[in-house]
């Protein structure tokens, strides 16, 4: 049986999408290893210590470092960036990880202030740790503001931070020319 048999017939001189490619209806015994490795995967996060508190960062499930590791790497317009970022690295006092709705990101923060008052403090936190700012831009047309920072060799960070309704949104961009650790 194909999985078009499932749904509504298609309009006239349309092919079903599973007949385009081939497919057909999955077999009991497709359905129960399916079954099998979902709840392999659920039970795989109930492990003693294991914590469901959101971190700070990546592009949609941020990936911590492994024991000894490092986190994963993403490319976007802007470069390759970090997929988390590094323990030291300045988070504005009360920020709350988000999920990134504007693409990728090393971290996407809820910041409890204006945008103003967080540029500032990243501003002086990321020269605090030791890096440099190349250019402060904004405000943009929507209220928003950037930091463009350096750090040694090819470490670049960017800091976004713009009013989203009634909250103040920040992503990190933490390049992966940057150290992590």
């Amino acid at each position: 049986m194909s999985l078009g048999a499932l749904s509504k017939p298609a309009p006239s001189g349309v092919t079903e999408p599973s007949a385009r490619i081939g497919l057909t209806a999955p077999s009991a015994v497709t359905a129960g290893v399916a079954l099998a490795l979902g709840a392999a995967l659920i039970l795989g996060g109930c492990v003693a210590g294991a914590s469901n508190a959101p971190s700070a960062g990546g592009s949609g499930e941020p990936t911590a470092p492994a024991a000894g590791g490092t986190p994963t790497t993403t490319t976007t317009e802007w470069g390759a960036i970090w997929d988390s970022l590094p323990p030291a690295f300045p988070v504005y006092p009360g920020s709350e990880p988000v999920q990134a709705t504007t693409g990728p990101a090393s971290a996407t923060l809820v910041v409890p202030d204006t945008v103003r008052a967080a540029i500032d403090w990243w501003q002086t936190g990321l020269g605090g740790a030791g890096y440099r700012t190349a250019a402060v831009s904004g405000p943009l047309e929507d209220g928003g503001m950037v930091i463009d920072a350096t750090g040694s060799g090819d470490c670049r960070i960017q800091v976004s931070v713009a009013p989203t309704g009634a909250t103040t949104i920040a992503s990190i961009l933490y390049g992966a020319g940057c150290p992590f650790g």
